[in-house]
């Protein structure tokens, strides 16, 4: 399950400080400072997916390129997603692959040749993602995330995202956020 709270800086800087003597900093920022975020989500040309999603049916899906640092080039490793939900439950599918298969992938909807870090299975389910969707890049949101995680409970995990970009236009992991 996935819960979103918008709170301001001065509440998130206490609740954060407060979580950082009972959770455990996630593995990406161990120094206790955040990591950067972009992501690529596809969309139709009408906006199939976001229309559908806002209608807040039982079940819907959507598909992200997803990257951390900084700006990435063709050989740079990046995550493309798929994301679901059904009735409330979140379920979260990533295949690891180079940015320039990545695109490749999205704009044929022919899978890369399969290399050792790739998940077959997450690319079937993306390639049939992409046979059902004419997708193309609709929008870049990028942020900066503090995250911890439980360090009894492993499956609970609480992020702050800060510096939240957004662009409808070049949306693209090639240009810096």
């Amino acid at each position: 399950y996935e819960i979103k709270y918008l709170i301001g800086s001065d509440e998130a800087d206490v609740f954060a400080g407060e979580l950082a003597h009972r959770m455990d900093l996630d593995g990406h920022c161990p120094s206790g400072e955040g990591y950067l975020i972009s992501s690529i989500y596809f969309d139709t040309a009408d906006r199939e997916l976001i229309r559908h999603s806002m209608s807040h049916p039982l079940y819907k899906e959507k598909l992200r390129m997803r990257a951390y640092g900084e700006s990435k080039q063709d050989g740079d490793l990046v995550f493309l997603e798929i994301k679901k939900k059904f009735d409330g439950v979140i379920g979260k599918r990533r295949a690891t692959m180079t940015l320039r298969q990545a695109e490749g992938f999205v704009d044929t909807g022919l899978k890369p040749k399969l290399e050792g870090y790739m998940n077959n299975q997450v690319a079937e389910e993306i390639a049939y993602f992409l046979m059902r969707h004419a997708v193309r890049a609709s929008a870049y949101i990028g942020y900066s995330r503090l995250a911890f995680s439980g360090s009894k409970d492993f499956g609970l995990r609480v992020t702050f995202d800060r510096d939240i970009v957004a662009r409808r236009g070049e949306a693209s992991l090639r240009r810096p956020p």
